[in-house]
C-alpha cells in the first residue's frame, strides 16, 4: 500500500512542479505539503462523494424526495464521513475532544456554504433550467465545491497553516516527528 502511495504522490507531484515549471513559478517544501493535503483532501473527497451520491440518488429515486431534499440527507451524512477522515489522515492534529467537536461544527458550517447553499443553488440552475439530468448535476458540482472546500477545511475547520503531516508522508504512524 505505501509504494502505491508514494508512486500516486510521485506522478502529482511531477505533475504539479511541471505546471510550476511553465508558470515560472519556484516549487518550495510548504508547496509541496499543500498539494500533497490538497491530494489527500481529493481521494477522501471522492469517497465522500461516492456516500453523498448513494445517499442523493437513494432519496431522490427510490423514497420519491425532491433533488433538495435529497441534497440536504446526503449532505448530513457525507460531512460526518468526510470529517472523520480528513481528521485522521489529512490534517493530522493532536486535538483535545472540545477541540474535535468545535472542528467538527466549523466542518458542517464550511461544507454548508458549498455543500448545501452552493450546491443547491448549482442544483436548481442545472437541474430545473439547463435540464441536466439529477444524476449527472453532481459531478459537475464536485469540480466547483472541492477546491473552495479544501481551503475552508484547512484554514478554518481545521486550523492548519502551519506544516501538519498529511497522508502521504513517509513515517505516517510516528506522530512524535513533527
Amino acid at each position: 500500500m505505501k509504494k502505491i502511495k508514494n508512486f500516486i504522490a510521485n506522478i502529482y507531484i511531477s505533475i504539479v512542479k511541471f505546471i510550476y515549471k511553465i508558470l515560472h513559478k519556484e516549487f518550495t517544501a510548504d508547496d509541496r505539503h499543500v498539494w500533497l493535503q490538497f491530494l489527500g483532501f481529493a481521494i477522501i473527497g471522492c469517497s465522500n462523494f461516492i456516500v453523498q451520491y448513494i445517499v442523493f440518488t437513494g432519496c431522490y429515486y427510490l423514497i420519491d424526495f425532491n433533488e433538495q431534499i435529497s441534497n440536504i440527507c446526503g449532505f448530513f451524512i457525507s460531512v460526518f464521513n468526510a470529517f472523520f477522515w480528513n481528521n485522521k489522515l489529512v490534517f493530522k492534529g493532536k486535538k483535545t475532544f472540545k477541540e474535535l467537536v468545535f472542528s467538527l461544527l466549523k466542518t458542517y458550517v464550511s461544507y454548508g456554504v458549498t455543500g448545501l447553499i452552493l450546491t443547491a443553488a448549482l442544483l436548481f440552475v442545472e437541474v430545473q433550467i439547463i435540464h441536466i439530468p439529477a444524476f449527472i448535476a453532481p459531478f459537475i458540482n464536485l469540480a466547483i465545491t472541492t477546491p473552495i472546500n479544501f481551503f475552508l477545511n484547512k484554514l478554518w475547520a481545521f486550523n492548519d497553516k502551519s506544516g501538519m503531516k498529511d497522508m502521504f508522508d513517509e513515517d505516517e504512524n510516528n506522530s512524535s516527528t513533527e
